[in-house]
Formats: C-alpha cells, structure tokens, sequence
C-alpha cells in the first residue's frame, strides 16, 4: 500500500518538473507547488521495493529520495524511476523526510543519527548522533 502512495505522491510533482527538495517542498513550507499539473494525470512509473515507505520523497536535480523502514536512503531516477543508488543507516528511516542541498541529502534514522550522503553516489559524508 505504502509502494502505491509512493507512486501517486510523485505523478503531481513529475507533472510540475521542478525540484521538491524537502518536506513540504520549500522553506516556508507552503507544500504548493509553483505549477500545479492539470488533471487528467496518469502514472509514469512506480518503485515496487520490497522495504515499507512511511517518509515523503524530496525531489532534487532529477533524482527522487526517500528513507525506508528496514533503514535504507534510496534514490532513483526522476524520470525513468530507475535504482540510482541505496545508503545504508544503521537504524530504521521511518517519518524522516529527507532534505537535499549543497549536493548533500539529509536525513535522520530512528536513533537519532543525522546522516549526510552525496546526492551524485550515495557515498556518506558525515553522520551526527543527536540527544
């Protein structure tokens, strides 16, 4: 059910083609987006993962990113919905939405690291163990 959200929450934002890069799509946090697509709108791809999806994707530079249960960032391809890479926390993703900027993608496990991964590879940058 979660892997269809998934697919449904990204056919407006592919529509749009403009970057989403995090929660609510922009600082203010207004979750509207510049160019609404107009209906009728039709599924482009969809990622049939096997890990549970509880976070909203941030899209950014043509790549899609979003945190999975089993404690996985992935990223695809905004096009194509293609594997572009997967990172690996050591702690479930859950609710954390991640945030990309500077070429970095941000995002929180449930033991409160905050992890720092290049958007190009995937390769971590930094984490932070927060509390």
């Amino acid at each position: 059910m979660k892997r269809g959200f998934l697919a449904l929450v990204l056919l407006p934002l592919a529509a749009a083609a403009q970057d989403w890069p995090q929660f609510r799509g922009n600082p203010p946090m207004t979750g509207a987006a510049a160019n609404a697509p107009q209906p009728p709108l039709k599924q482009v791809w969809s990622w049939g993962g096997a890990e549970g999806i509880d976070s909203s994707p941030a899209i950014a530079g043509g790549a899609v990113y979003f945190g999975t249960q089993e404690g996985e960032l992935v990223s695809l391809d905004f096009e194509t919905g293609k594997l572009r890479w997967k990172y690996k926390a050591n702690e479930g993703i859950g609710e954390s939405s991640p945030a990309v900027s500077g070429g970095l993608v941000f995002v929180g496990d449930l033991a409160g690291v905050v992890h720092a991964v290049r958007a190009a590879d995937g390769k971590g940058v930094w984490t932070f163990k927060t509390g």
